[in-house]
């Protein structure tokens, strides 16, 4: 009734059975499609190694070095095509379908040349209504698309749109995905390590050790993911915020707004608009503003943080410094 209201779109409801498959497509399908298609090829590879006829005379093929050593490799290998293929993959799980031509996909494909990017394309994640949210997916620019989902569409504002947009395209120009990944493993290795060494010295025992040292990564990665994801979501909000300053869309001036701040600062529409997108996707999902998520804060401290950014210097901004 308050779609109605409010004058939103209002879908069919879905039968049980088709509630639970959307769910699972849209939620769990990014992390059961590549688990199976790694599980998959780890199985593949066990068997081909046991009909492979190994050499018996003692040369280099056939040591021992580099029987133990082709499967991690060839693992290694299979995994990497894998994760380059999942973005492909993905769009066939969800229901999705490339923006049609017209004024939206202009401004979307004008953004990504703005800041050098390169997609495969801009994709509409069709979700019945049931998610408002947009998502960048691959590392491999000719395999990388940026979804954004129907209700979103339908519900954000063309500048809030844009907004949402730059967001996704600043954690492409950022290279964040590489950065988290990094910065988890790195977290992992070197607490890790550094736990196992101190355990080795205090005298425990091997299995203890091993054991303690792992519980000690985990807790390493957890803390890890939550501060570096929170602040490179801090710094994709000031990225749509300083490229909606910098390009201000023919939609006008947000709400009225008078721009009077002075060239190559953050201008209060532009954070207004990522701002006022991150209100009405919190509303619309029913989330407060002030729930803390650990990846991505509260939509609260997202929001006073961008106004805070309203008159500072675009190429100065501290958050940059911070993830920097």
């Amino acid at each position: 009734s308050r779609a109605l209201d409010e004058g939103r779109p209002v879908y069919a409801f879905p039968t049980p059975w088709r509630y639970v498959l959307g769910a699972a497509r849209n939620s769990l399908a990014i992390m059961f499609v590549p688990l199976v298609l790694i599980l998959g090829w780890s199985e593949l590879l066990d068997l081909l190694m046991m009909r492979i006829a190994w050499p018996t005379e003692p040369d280099l093929l056939a040591s021992e070095t580099v029987r133990a050593a082709a499967p991690a490799v060839a693992r290694l290998a299979g995994s990497v095509v894998i994760f380059a293929l999942v973005p492909p993959v993905m769009t066939r799980v969800w229901d999705t379908t490339p923006i049609p031509a017209g004024e939206l996909r202009l401004d979307l494909e004008r953004l990504a040349r703005a800041h050098e990017i390169r997609l495969r394309r801009f994709l509409i994640w069709r979700t019945g209504g049931a998610m408002l949210n947009g998502a960048v997916i691959g590392l491999v620019p000719w395999l990388r698309y940026i979804v954004l989902t129907d209700a979103l569409l339908e519900n954000l504002t063309e500048p809030e749109v844009e907004a949402v947009a730059a967001h996704e395209v600043a954690h492409v120009r950022k290279h964040h995905m590489v950065w988290l990944a990094l910065a988890v493993l790195g977290s992992a290795l070197f607490v890790g390590e550094g736990a196992a060494f101190v355990f080795v010295r205090l005298g425990w025992p091997e299995p203890l050790v091993a054991w303690s040292s792992a519980g000690v990564s985990l807790v390493a990665v957890v803390l890890a993911l939550g501060v570096v994801s929170r602040r490179f979501e801090w710094q994709a909000d000031a990225f749509a915020a300083r490229h909606l300053s910098e390009h201000p869309s023919e939609y006008g001036v947000a709400d009225g707004i008078t721009e009077d701040t002075p060239n190559g600062t953050i201008t209060e529409s532009g954070a207004r608009a990522m701002s006022s997108a991150l209100a009405r996707v919190a509303r619309l999902n029913g989330m407060p503003e002030k729930r803390f998520t650990w990846r991505h804060g509260s939509i609260r401290t997202r929001r006073r943080r961008l106004a805070a950014l309203v008159g500072t210097k675009a190429d100065r901004l501290s958050i940059d410094r911070r993830v920097r």
